[in-house]
């Protein structure tokens, strides 16, 4: 064999061997307010770079927009947007855009979309999302772009915001009532995923304390955010996040630790159909015992050849802590486990 035509073959596999084990070239829109803007502004397209990834990432702003919002100004056509735009690292802020604009800018792999906090729980709100979900597909110009659903997170407890006694001020019950109606309304034959920022943070805060938001509702600028990083970082490239140890400087790497395994149970959680819980608890089902379980009375139980431990504590779990047990929708056969606890324990209405 020729031996220019040798070298010639040896770096055209080169060049071809290198371009399979190259990172993912994802185009990511979110369509959303102050939180999609703590979730992707900071620290998403680091973590993707770090592990060979590439992000486009758009962000259709305006601050506390709610589903209804944003389909009014598809009627209206409203110039209220601000358009952030990250490509190789860099913002770039282009304002009085409308969404037309925004959607046909790029040719997304990915848009998400999200309700605004203030109403997040309350299923009522999402009249108009398959409206807008159904506007964004018909205006992408990339037709096979996947559409997702930014599950966004419950405020700290001591929040004064004004639209925490929805909740009745109370975090676990916002943190339910999110997983409630997001379950309820986001239908998984439509959206190709959810990014479960909500259980990342509850999650987080279990091991670092109720210190991830700013200001009682946005995130902190340290771990609050990065948290919510690592979350979207998996669920786009679909790469375990524990593996990836791109963190800010200024956050230790204890704390950064904490965050990457919060982001992964999380996904883990939200993109498993049932999960058999390990234990039960004050009427909850978990996936793993919760901290202090020691100082509970234990029951060993089994269901259908499966075997969990009952809990009985002495005063009721945290609230920080029954926001890490299993929503009932994930619970494999959670009727009849019910059922089999209220006959071994003699318990009522449970």
């Amino acid at each position: 064999m020729n031996k220019g035509f040798y070298l010639l073959l040896t770096a055209a596999m080169t060049l071809s061997a290198l371009s399979l084990q190259a990172g993912k070239v994802i185009k990511v829109l979110a369509i959303g307010n102050s939180f999609s803007r703590d979730a992707v502004e900071q620290n998403l397209y680091e973590l993707a770079h770090a592990q060979g990834d590439s992000l486009v990432i758009g962000n259709a702003y305006i601050g506390g927009c709610s589903i209804d919002r944003h389909w009014n100004n598809v009627l209206t056509g409203k110039r209220d947007y601000q358009y952030r735009k990250i490509v190789g690292g860099t913002l770039t802020n282009r304002k009085h855009m409308n969404i037309e604009d925004i959607v046909v800018d790029e040719p997304w792999d990915i848009i998400t979309v999200q309700q605004c906090s203030p109403t997040s729980g309350l299923d009522t709100s999402y009249t108009h999302l398959y409206d807008l979900v159904n506007y964004v597909r018909n205006m992408a110009t990339n037709t096979r772009a996947k559409i997702g659903f930014h599950k966004t997170w419950a405020y700290a407890q001591s929040s004064t915001h004004k639209a925490f006694p929805n909740y009745h001020c109370n975090q676990f019950e916002m943190f339910r009532s999110i997983q409630q109606a997001v379950h309820k309304e986001v239908d998984p034959n439509v959206f190709a995923m959810v990014i479960p920022c909500a259980e990342a943070i509850q999650m987080g805060r279990a091991e670092l304390g109720d210190t991830l938001c700013k200001d009682g509702y946005h995130l902190s600028v340290a771990c609050g955010r990065y948290i919510a990083a690592c979350t979207w970082c998996e669920v786009l490239t679909g790469k375990d996040v524990t593996l990836n140890s791109w963190h800010p400087a200024f956050l230790n790497p204890q704390s950064a630790a904490v965050a990457r395994r919060a982001a992964h149970q999380a996904v883990a959680q939200e993109q498993s159909d049932k999960i058999q819980p390990c234990c039960w608890a004050d009427g909850l089902f978990f996936e793993r015992m919760p901290r202090h379980a020691s100082r509970a009375k234990k029951k060993k139980l089994k269901c259908n050849g499966r075997k969990i431990v009952a809990l009985t504590y002495r005063t009721p779990l945290p609230d920080s802590l029954k926001c890490l047990a299993l929503p009932d929708y994930k619970v494999g056969d959670g009727a009849a486990w019910q059922e089999v606890i209220q006959k071994k324990l003699k318990l009522k209405n449970q």
